[in-house]
């Protein structure tokens, strides 16, 4: 088709689809120079951020690397991930206010000045190839560390050994290049962003960023191992605050999916997403109230609906055996007022099958992360604290009267009597009678002692006071026993006469 159409000629003798060609090969020409300045950029940024750090004067090297690493996400992510959608974005009222800022001359500022109101069909082959496209070309950033230390290895350090002047000298040359973790930890959380923020309409996006991942792990390891010198001893706090970093990850993936299912119509009037009904019941009651709102519920006849603005007089649902059933007034959702109304397009948009879960939970999520920001959520954690210390102490090991089977926790005896656990068994059990307990009990002041620790074990049941008189009497016995084996007279001495 190409050889066809280049060998044909029109009338004023030039190619068929010459200009049509040579503007395509522009525009791909232009989108392959940006996504290669975006990759100069993006290599900029860690360079900069690197230097940067420095200066910010952190008192521990964990601070530091932590600092650095946001940079370079935050830098890298703005550059892959925002600015292409801003620069082809096309808002009317945020541009309207920035030409009346610069009096009409707002050619030098491009945001917000593109072709794009909204996702469509046309995006996709523009924007969003641009930004596959970008997140592709990222893998070989883990492999640029590689590069520049096995260039200088094989390649540079054999001609500079000679001139090291010590032993000191040479070791410093080959102690390897520096292995920092701040600046693979940025790359990767753009990488996650970036893919995370699209892959609800490029699903193709969650591979290529799973590849990356593994190309990272493996390409750091190999660097680690044979070029890098012995890095320093980090801490887990970069490790965690990358894993913190996450949620806002899937939060902004269910916030920009929210917005990609519920694109509006094409050119063709078509919907680029189904949106389907959540059921029979709320589409009825979405429209019951519609129809309230706009003052066409119950009009009735015909030419008065029909007369009142913005209403239509329609058939809402037909019958199984295709009898239409009776024609009711309705909003006229076709209408230049309806489709104006901003609350009207929201309604359509989210409240539909295929976008409304992905709202309820992005809205979840928004409303438990800025629980964790008040001191409501200090409460709460006060609570889930106090809640499974109580368990503790009902089923954890250690505790008087509670036992483990296996992997089973068994009640404490106490509970056990509460809940009849064990049949039929008497109420007025007595712990002091069993042998060896009633042996130690009797010793010093072991009863008190066990009474006070012990109180939901029953001790003497309803007997307990006639079980310490017990106790008493056995102790005077002995008492008396051992005062006569020893010879000391027993009882009140007699008395001498003079």
């Amino acid at each position: 088709f190409v050889g066809v159409s280049a060998a044909l000629r029109g009338a004023n003798g030039e190619a068929l689809c010459d200009a049509q060609a040579g503007t395509y090969r522009m525009f791909v020409l232009l989108q392959s120079a940006a996504v290669v300045l975006i990759l100069i950029l993006n290599v900029a940024v860690q360079v900069i951020t690197m230097m940067l750090a420095f200066f910010e004067r952190h008192h521990t090297l964990a601070e530091q690397e932590k600092s650095i690493a946001f940079s370079v996400f935050v830098g890298q992510f703005v550059n892959t991930a925002l600015v292409s959608l801003l620069v082809y974005a096309r808002f009317d009222e945020v541009n309207t206010a920035i030409e009346a800022a610069l009096d009409g001359d707002s050619g030098w500022f491009p945001l917000f000045a593109g072709s794009f109101r909204d996702f469509s069909d046309a995006w996709y082959p523009v924007v969003g190839v641009q930004i596959v496209v970008t997140v592709i070309l990222n893998v070989g950033l883990p492999l640029w560390p590689i590069m520049v230390s096995w260039t200088y290895v094989k390649l540079i350090l054999p001609r500079r050994e000679a001139t090291a002047a010590t032993q000191s000298d040479l070791n410093i040359m080959y102690g390897g290049s520096e292995f920092l973790l701040s600046q693979r930890y940025g790359i990767l959380l753009n990488t996650l962003f970036t893919c995370m923020m699209y892959s609800s309409g490029m699903p193709i996006l969650l591979l290529i960023g799973a590849f990356i991942f593994v190309v990272s792990y493996w390409c750091d390891k190999y660097h680690l191992i044979k070029f890098a010198a012995t890095p320093p001893h980090f801490s887990d706090k970069l490790a965690f605050w990358t894993l913190d970093m996450i949620k806002y990850a899937i939060l902004l993936h269910l916030l920009v999916g929210c917005w990609m299912f519920s694109a509006g119509k094409d050119d063709l009037g078509l919907l680029l997403f189904p949106r389907p009904p959540l059921n029979d019941g709320v589409e009825a009651y979405t429209k019951t109230l519609l129809d309230s709102v706009w003052g066409c519920e119950g009009l009735t006849p015909e030419a008065e609906c029909v007369a009142t603005e913005n209403c239509a007089w329609t058939n809402a649902s037909t019958t199984a055996a295709t009898t239409p059933s009776p024609f009711a007034c309705a909003v006229n959702t076709t209408s230049a007022a309806y489709q104006s109304l901003g609350t009207a397009e929201i309604n359509q948009r989210l409240v539909n099958a295929v976008t409304f879960p992905y709202f309820l939970v992005a809205m979840l999520a928004v409303i438990a992360e800025v629980i964790t920001w008040t001191p409501l959520w200090a409460l709460i954690v006060a609570l889930a604290h106090r809640a499974q210390a109580d368990l503790k102490v009902r089923f954890a090991s250690g505790k008087v009267g509670v036992e483990r089977e296996g992997d089973h926790h068994m009640p404490s005896y106490s509970m056990a009597i509460n809940t009849n656990r064990f049949g039929a068994f008497p109420k007025d059990y007595d712990l002091s009678k069993i042998g060896r307990y009633e042996e130690t009990l009797a010793l010093g002041d072991n009863l008190e002692v066990f009474r006070k620790i012990n109180l939901h074990v029953p001790l003497g049941g309803a007997n307990a006071r006639a079980f310490a008189d017990r106790i008493k009497k056995n102790q005077t016995s002995e008492d008396e026993a051992a005062d006569k084996g020893a010879g000391k007279p027993h009882g009140k001495p007699a008395e001498t006469k003079k």
